[in-house]
């Protein structure tokens, strides 16, 4: 994988609760969300990166990196799909890959499946507004992605993208 639970922890994509040390229940709802969160990683990272890539690209791309050693071309091309920015001592990560998770980690959050049905989260419309800013993030790091890969083609000629990002809004359109 490409991304990490690290991206959750802090910044505008934090997910409530999965820094918690000690002992407890705290640390036990801690340890339940970062499992989840790391099956969102597992379950949507290579969906994101086969609608940004291209099938053939994104197998391509993820088969190179899995190995010990391979060409620097997938690092360049990793390296400009994760960031990082260190203020004072704290460090804060950023990807379209993360934000794409995380609007599919929101959107599971927004109701609660119980024995006698659905029930939307109390704080439904934060999660909403929440879901949106990370989902037009993501096209917008895809967008400065697309520049840079316009004039790699030539080191990727396998890049394929069908225009599926587009811009939402909390009225769906």
């Amino acid at each position: 994988m490409i991304i990490d639970i690290s991206y959750f922890e802090r910044g505008f994509l934090v997910v409530t609760g999965i820094s918690a040390t000690g002992t407890g229940v705290a640390v036990q709802v801690a340890k339940s969300k970062k499992d989840n969160i790391n099956f969102f990683i597992t379950e949507y990272e290579p969906k994101f990166l086969r609608l940004l890539l291209g099938e053939k690209l994104a197998n391509t791309f993820m088969e190179e990196l899995s190995k010990e050693t391979h060409d620097s071309k997938w690092d360049d091309l990793k390296n400009k799909l994760i960031n990082s920015v260190t203020i004072g001592t704290t460090v804060y990560k950023s990807s379209p890959i993360a934000d794409y998770i995380y609007f599919y980690y929101q959107r599971n959050e927004i109701t609660d499946t119980t024995a006698t049905g659905e029930y939307d989260a109390p704080q439904l419309q934060t999660i909403r507004n929440k879901q949106i800013n990370a989902w037009n993030d993501m096209v917008e790091k895809s967008l400065i992605f697309f520049d840079w890969m316009e004039d790699n083609l030539t080191v990727y000629p396998e890049f394929s993208y069908d225009g599926c990002f587009d811009y939402i809004n909390s009225l769906g359109i």
